[in-house]
């Protein structure tokens, strides 16, 4: 079996959760993200403008507004979680780090 760096073991011991949150924030953070949703928004109040009569969120958009706060929580969330594990990581690597030059140094 061949020798697996610090990062490829960390990532072996992430639950479905943690690499959905990681796979979610890594898409919100681009701006592919934003044209998706600026797409979305100008369908929403195409559909919604009185042109086309077929309005089921009427000015001002309630229904809209709700959907995006709901969306801004979770994703607040998954950034959250991915950040706590990003912190995580770091300090366990942090550790590690200096153990190894620990040994180095007993070596000289």
């Amino acid at each position: 079996m061949p020798h697996k760096n610090f990062y490829q073991k960390h990532q072996d011991q992430l639950s479905t959760s943690d690499k959905i949150a990681d796979k979610v924030t890594a898409f919100a953070g681009t701006v592919r993200f934003i044209y998706i949703h600026f797409a979305w928004w100008l369908v929403w109040f195409i559909i919604n403008s009185s042109l086309l009569h077929l309005t089921f969120d009427k000015y001002p958009f309630n229904l809209l507004t709700m959907l995006l706060s709901l969306e801004a929580i979770l994703l607040a969330t998954l950034i959250m979680i991915s950040q706590n594990r990003q912190a995580a990581r770091d300090k366990i690597q942090a550790e590690h780090q200096y153990k190894h030059q620990e040994k180095e140094l007993e070596i000289q």
